[in-house]
């Protein structure tokens, strides 16, 4: 998941929860906060949960702090907040040393396109990581793991392996050295731990095409959307069809076909779906399904709010739930 825009507070996950999976992890630019998709296995729907533990993006550089505080352009840049010493393991030198966090209050401050602290200075580190990889490594989360809400904290569930896999454990890496045996159960934790039922719903539009030879422009969006068609894990096989003058809708066995006068109220009852489901799957939505749909969505004057698709800088991700482009 990428930068978000804006998320619907009504979707937040409520203070206690039993049993979440941790499905994605982002950033929502409105709350200027780290957001992690959570699944609840019995309502089979996603909730959101806001960072509530101060969590900033930042960037590292081996110059002391005092040789950083001479760099007005850096003290002065929109967003920065402040320097932090500390220490890091240099696994070249094998050996720890002291380093400066540099803070700041957003993503884009630390290195938004050319902009950004880590152009101001010769070298950083950790600057070209994106942030939400950055917070789920510092927080130590891992995707598709139990958690459970405690008074509004996230909270690990830890998983403990089957006598039978711990025991095939200690036949293959009882030998080894503890920090490979360490690693290898760690791994085999995140493999053994059971998978919920996902609820899932896949995607696929079709756009007038004026010229057979040329693919429509998803930047541009100006041909209409004439159908778009979902497959769900529930067994739902529809398409949505945009008819054309007076003929009547063709009828596929086991499938449902809604034909739609209005190109904006067939989109908009694919935005309604999209929004209705925790995982959409796509074959090239990065780069045109959810693409052509949101350009053609406001070409045909939706409203900002309306729109449930944000488009990143390699993706593209949805309001609610977890866009996988296969």
């Amino acid at each position: 998941m990428g930068r978000g825009e804006g998320q619907d507070k009504g979707r937040e996950a409520p203070s206690n929860f039993p049993l979440v999976y941790l499905l994605s992890a982002g950033y929502d630019g409105k709350e200027e906060k780290a957001l992690l998709k959570l699944y609840d296995p019995d309502s089979e729907d996603i909730y959101l949960w806001y960072d509530n533990t101060g969590h900033l993006p930042y960037c590292i550089s081996k110059k002391p702090a005092e040789e950083l505080r001479k760099n007005r352009r850096l003290l002065k840049y929109p967003g920065f907040l402040r320097l932090e010493e500390e220490k890091r393991f240099d696994a070249l030198k094998d050996d720890w040393i002291t380093v400066t966090k540099i803070v700041a209050s957003n993503p884009l401050a630390i290195g938004g396109g050319r902009g950004g602290i880590r152009n101001l200075l010769e070298e950083t580190w950790e600057s070209r990581i994106i942030y939400y990889q950055n917070y789920i490594f510092d927080r130590q989360l891992a995707p598709g793991m139990p958690y459970r809400i405690v008074n509004g904290d996230l909270e690990s569930i830890e998983y403990e392996l089957p006598p039978e896999a711990a025991s095939q454990m200690e036949e293959l890496f009882g030998d080894e050295a503890p920090d490979l045996r360490e690693y290898m159960e760690e791994l085999t934790v995140l493999f053994q731990c059971p998978v919920p039922r996902l609820r899932r719903v896949a995607v696929d539009i079709e756009v007038h095409q004026p010229v057979a030879t040329r693919i429509p422009d998803p930047d541009k969006g100006d041909q209409p959307v004439i159908a778009v068609s979902f497959v769900s894990s529930e067994g739902v096989r529809r398409v949505l069809l945009l008819k054309e003058g007076s003929g009547e809708d063709p009828r596929v066995e086991g499938v449902e076909i809604r034909g739609y006068e209005s190109e904006k109220d067939l989109i908009a009852e694919t935005f309604r779906v999209l929004d209705e489901y925790p995982i959409v799957l796509t074959y090239n939505g990065d780069d045109f399904d959810l693409r052509y749909l949101r350009k053609r969505a406001q070409n045909l004057g939706f409203n900002y709010s309306e729109l449930p698709i944000t488009i990143g800088r390699r993706a593209a991700s949805i309001r609610y739930g977890v866009h996988f482009d296969l």
